[in-house]
């Protein structure tokens, strides 16, 4: 007879099994079966429906007048001119990655892992080859993540470094390559002559190389591309003054997706080949099917193929030990001979050191998965990655690492029946056997690797908006260093090298380079991601803040000079940059007030190389003001607006904006002071909603208060015509003026949760990296409490309060490029919404059938991009690091951002950008935490629409001229200064750094002061070495093995100098600018374009500046192609 605990029992294991069983079926289906309320394919149009349906404010009169009004485009008449004689520069490859996307399998193995990461690269069966293998040791060494910098050098980095030396140079076989210079940078200031010494012999006898070469390993997603090449040019020219290389291969593991900007940049600083890790599995799936992980990368624009560069990918998950012998981890783990962590599911495998004893099985279990690595590439020669983050810091590591492996290779190269070679060696080795191997030309791509995903639906596409107060500062920061460099640079050219001024400057140049430093290393593909630990990211954010105030100090020093060349460094700072922006990551950003109780002057810098419209806002304290231009004394007319703060407004500070016209790299001087009462023009409050804490009976000096409840209202200027919904407060169409045209633009906050539907159950949540949406967006679901129209004679604004958002939107009422646009701002403050992402949504007419959007790479270049289902909501957000748009046959949407940030275009005309996330757990990347340390953070758009000329699409975009320039402003604001002395007469109330704006197409990237050695290099040919490929082929750019003998002679120049940098830019054909709006498009004189800075000698050089090309003449044109971007080293007399 049965008992009944054990009936109980029997009973319990039962419910159990069954739910167990359950729980599988409910994953089954989480993972393979797409929700039909939010992911359907459109029948008719043959896009992507990833939205919830929401109905729409009541629509006023004249607001359903204008959505019904039809306009045809086509027939209206354009009254512009193109630029020069445009064309579209569009390049051919053998394979377009964005093309691929559309036929590629993107789906994961159906199976559990204890891990839950899957190999999705098996490989079945293999044919023994004769292989050359090169192992190549290396420590990936983060300047930032888990632990700070400082910390990370004293732990690992310091003690790798110095045994490295010892370890290499005991062991002339052993090989190491190393990345980031700021690590170098930092070991090498306590290094002593003997090491720094060995450090140069190990790397010119070729046991050490320093791969990539830049400061950092940067971000290749949110970076911007000044910031970007900053870096590069830091790194490369302290590894010249110092050591004496130029690297040339790039060696990018570890960013999370990699862009085709990073790939011209290494390119044309001098990189042969690259090797790259992190793209969408299947992609990589796809690749090794095809053996196709091997080839060049070519610029999408690029119609002479000059900027292809050979790319290696790395094959498996991971540049670790564990995924890189082969595709099986359970059997490559047993070569990590130090850390020892290896398993096949729950099981943990043995690892063993080698013996006489096993050295034979190992051998051939190790040989097995080099020949089927060998399967996924065309020729016998195998790049075997052998490291991790942070390896060998340890003497037992060294020794455990290679005296293992070199008991392997040993068997390996002694036995006849493998017919393979191993040896240690660098990425140079790798190409150079590579290319004596190589059978046939590499397949030709075009294109980026974004979004990136290493399983199912969890795609990093969460980190192009995490923790965007520090990605919004590091612009800030990025542009005011650009100033500073340009500042700086020229102030010393016109100085003379005799003078106590010169000499003083000088003294600036640690505070400079300091600045250049610490922006270089936030770019880091750790920190301006915003996936570092919390302790770190406020280790960063000290760091840019002391960056910041270094430079903001060195902005006020030197332009005090140019306003007075009778000062000296010896004398008290009389000027004080105005810096609002810094505070507004906290709860109450504070606001620099200027009191009028005496005259002030303000000084102006425009930072871009062409003239400016500009609208300046200060605040002061009083409404009664007067604003005059300082050189011509004529006054300057100004608007008086409140200032809405801590939930009211204020009645003692105000805003006071005015417009100023500025020269191309100019400095100018307006003077403030007291006004007659009433002289400032009329200025309207118009309270739609009002704030709960607002008397009716305050006044506001200046302003007269309205109330409205109109269901609608509109602000304009002479280009355009806003309407607005007053139930929502929003943006609901746009009107040209001109031509009548009229789009919808309906702009909503909406959010994203993560992990609060019961459908989401079984899934990881979002995190640091990752964007894991429960479904759709919906509309943020606050109250509006206050809703008011600021309306006067220079802008319109109109503000919307909710608990967790203000948005301002402007209309600015002037004929510059501020009035063809809507300005957008966003205050934002999500620290009581929990695993929500908040975003702004723009909703147009303009797209028709087209579920697309094209979107920056970097600010450098645009790609187009199709929203596909297979990659599901967060699959179809790509970094957007300026500039985003959307067009149909007539017409295009652009929104222009000031930092970067995730987009999409989820239905056709529909642009979604990241405003903030806030994700309370960990997404099981390595980082351990969620992002909770969310600050109140401010977000600046332009709106744009525009009319085109015709219905071309390609597959590269092009800005307008229109919205480049835009872009500019918005990237570069002008930069005010409050001078704290009396304007004296013998001081300087304008002063142009330039003799004449500079060419339409032509952007200044920086003008930077080096204290560098460049050499001049001439190459006599010997056997061995590689030369470029100048026979006309399309495989041009690749290199082919030289027989000639030859000697190389190496000619220094001196080593004071400046590097300029030019970007030539395209804008779109189809998009004219208004007539004769550029006079001067091609013609770019060096000579001419800094007025105290008479070119002594000009150099073309590699992007970075470290190699002279060639010698060229000041006052001589430059030819420059569209897209290029061109250095030239110039020196001053």
């Amino acid at each position: 007879m049965r008992k009944p605990w054990r009936r109980e029992t029997l009973k319990i294991l039962g419910v159990l099994t069954v739910t167990y069983f359950l729980v599988l079926f409910l994953m089954l289906i989480q993972l393979h079966i797409q929700r039909a309320d939010f992911l359907h394919e459109d029948e008719d149009h043959k896009h992507v429906h990833f939205t919830l349906k929401s109905d729409y404010c009541y629509k006023g009169p004249a607001i359903s007048l204008a959505s019904n009004k039809t306009v045809d485009h086509a027939v209206q008449a354009l009254n512009t001119e193109p630029i020069g004689q445009c064309v579209i520069p569009v390049t051919t490859a053998d394979v377009k990655i964005e093309t691929l996307w559309s036929t590629l399998d993107v789906s994961y193995p159906l199976a559990l892992s204890v891990t839950g990461w899957l190999d999705v690269i098996p490989v079945l069966s293999w044919t023994p080859k004769p292989l050359q293998v090169i192992i190549v040791p290396h420590s990936h060494q983060d300047p930032g993540w888990l632990n700070t910098f400082d910390h990370y050098f004293a732990s690992h980095t310091n003690k790798t470094l110095s045994l490295l030396l010892d370890q290499l140079t005991e062991n002339p076989g052993w090989r190491f390559v190393w990345s980031e210079v700021c690590w170098l940078e930092k070991w090498w200031k306590a290094a002593t002559q003997i090491q720094k010494d060995n450090i140069k012999r190990l790397i010119h006898n070729g046991q050490l190389e320093v791969v990539s070469g830049g400061w950092v390993m940067p971000d290749e997603a949110v970076v911007h591309y000044g910031a970007m090449l900053n870096q590069l040019i830091d790194g490369h020219q302290w590894l010249l003054t110092n050591i004496g290389i130029k690297p040339n291969i790039s060696w990018s593991i570890d960013p999370f997706g990699h862009s085709p900007t990073m790939a011209y940049f290494q390119k044309r600083s001098g990189a042969k080949a690259m090797v790259i890790q992190r793209i969408h599995f299947g992609l990589k799936r796809h690749l090794a099917r095809t053996k196709m992980l091997e080839f060049q990368w070519r610029q999408m624009w690029d119609r002479t193929y000059s900027t292809d560069v050979t790319t290696h990918v790395l094959p498996f998950l991971s540049y670790a030990i564990t995924h890189s012998c082969g595709p099986d981890t359970h059997v490559c783990c047993k070569f990590d001979f130090f850390q020892r962590k290896c398993y096949q599911g729950r099981k943990q495998i043995p690892v063993k050191d080698i013996d006489d004893d096993n050295v034979k099985e190992m051998a051939w279990i190790l040989w097995e998965q080099f020949q089927k690595k060998s399967e996924l590439f065309r020729d016998g020669v195998l790049l075997v990655p052998h490291g991790d983050d942070f390896r060998y810091s340890s003497l037992q590591e060294w020794r455990k690492q290679h005296y293992n492996m070199e008991k392997l290779m040993k068997y390996i190269n002694s036995n006849s029946q493998m017919n393979t070679r191993v040896r240690f060696g660098t990425l140079s080795d790798f190409f150079k056997e590579h290319r004596k191997l190589q059978t046939k030309a590499l397949p030709s791509f075009s294109g980026d690797f974004f979004p990136y995903s290493d399983r199912l639906d969890q795609y990093w596409t969460g980190f192009y908006t995490t923790r965007p107060f520090l990605k919004y500062a590091a612009r800030r920061i990025q542009s005011l260093l650009r100033s500073v460099e340009i500042l700086y640079a020229v102030l010393l050219a016109k100085s003379k090298k005799s003078s106590e001024k010169y000499s003083g400057l000088l003294k600036l140049l640690p505070d400079l380079e300091l600045g250049r430093q610490e922006l270089a290393l936030f770019q880091h593909h750790d920190a301006i991601t915003g996936t570092s630990r919390v302790s770190v990211t406020e280790d960063y954010s000290r760091r840019l803040q002391h960056a910041f105030h270094k430079l903001k100090t060195l902005f006020e020093k030197v332009t005090i000079f140019y306003m007075d060349s009778s000062s000296t460094l010896t004398q008290n700072l009389s000027m004080s940059m105005i810096d609002d922006w810094v505070t507004m990551t906290t709860n109450n950003p504070s606001r620099r007030c200027i009191k009028l109780s005496q005259k002030r002057h303000m000084v102006i810098f425009n930072p871009l190389g062409h003239n400016r419209r500009d609208m300046i806002t200060l605040t002061v304290d009083r409404a009664n003001v007067k604003v005059t231009n300082t050189s011509t004394s004529l006054e300057i007319p100004h608007q008086i607006s409140p200032v809405w703060e801590n939930g009211t407004f204020s009645t003692n500070v105000f805003e006071m904006t005015f417009e100023v016209n500025l020269a191309a790299l100019s400095i100018s001087l307006v003077t403030i002071e007291e006004g007659e009462e009433n002289l400032n023009e009329y200025t309207r409050l118009v309270l739609y909603k009002e704030p709960s804490n607002f008397s009716r009976s305050v006044k506001i000096s200046g302003i007269t208060v309205e109330q409205d409840s109109s269901p609608y209202f509109t602000v304009s200027n002479g280009h355009l015509t806003a309407y607005f919904h007053t139930c929502s407060g929003r943006l609901q169409y746009v009107t040209q003026n001109s031509t009548g045209s009229v789009w919808r633009s309906e702009v909503k906050l909406v959010t994203y949760t993560s992990g609060k539907s019961w459908s989401t159950l079984f899934k990881d949540k979002g995190g640091a990296y990752t964007f894991v949406p429960d479904g759709p967006a919906e509309t943020l679901s606050e109250p509006v409490e206050t809703l008011f129209l600021i309306d006067g004679p220079l802008l319109s604004r109109v503000v919307t309060v909710q608990p967790s958002a203000t948005q301002s939107v402007t209309i600015h009422k002037t004929s510059g490029n501020l009035g063809r646009g809507v300005y957008i701002e966003n205050y934002v403050d999500i620290q009581k919404l929990d695993n929500t992402e908040l975003m702004m949504r723009v909703e147009s007419d303009v797209g028709g059938s087209r579920c697309e959007l094209c979107v920056d790479l970097n600010g450098f270049q645009m790609h187009r991009k199709r929203t596909l289902a297979k990659r599901h909501i967060q699959g179809n957000f790509f970094p957007m690091t300026t500039m985003a748009s959307v067009e149909s046959d007539t017409s295009r949407l652009t929104l222009l951002t000031s930092s970067s940030r995730g987009v999409a275009s989820l239905e056709p005309g529909w642009l979604e950008v990241g405003l903030d996330r806030r994700m309370v757990q960990d997404d099981w990347r390595g980082l351990g935490e969620g992002i909770k340390d969310n600050k109140f953070t401010r977000s600046s758009f332009m709106l744009v629409f525009e009319q085109k000329s015709s219905n071309e699409i390609f597959d590269v975009c092009y800005p307008s001229f229109l919205t480049s320039q835009l872009s500019d402003e918005l990237e570069h604001p002008s930069i005010v200064a409050k001078m704290n002395s009396v304007f004296h007469s013998h001081q300087t109330p304008h002063f142009s750094l330039i003799k004449r704006e500079l060419p339409c197409t032509v952007h200044l990237v920086t003008f930077r002061f080096i204290t560098t050695n460049v050499r001049k290099e001439t190459h006599e040919k010997k056997s061995g070495d590689y030369v470029p490929n100048t026979a006309n082929e399309k495989k041009s750019g690749d290199y082919v093995p030289n027989t000639a003998n030859e000697k190389k002679s190496v000619d220094y120049v001196p080593n004071t100098a400046n590097l300029l940098v030019v970007h030539k830019r395209q804008f779109d054909c189809n998009i004219a600018p208004d007539s004769n709006i550029c006079s001067n498009p091609d013609m770019l004189r060096l000579g001419e374009i800094f007025l105290d800075c008479s070119m002594g000698k000009v150099w073309e050089t590699t992007l970075t500046g470290t190699v002279l090309l060639k010698e060229t003449q000041g006052h001589h044109g430059v030819s420059i192609d569209p897209m290029e971007i061109k250095t030239f080293k110039v020196l001053c007399n």
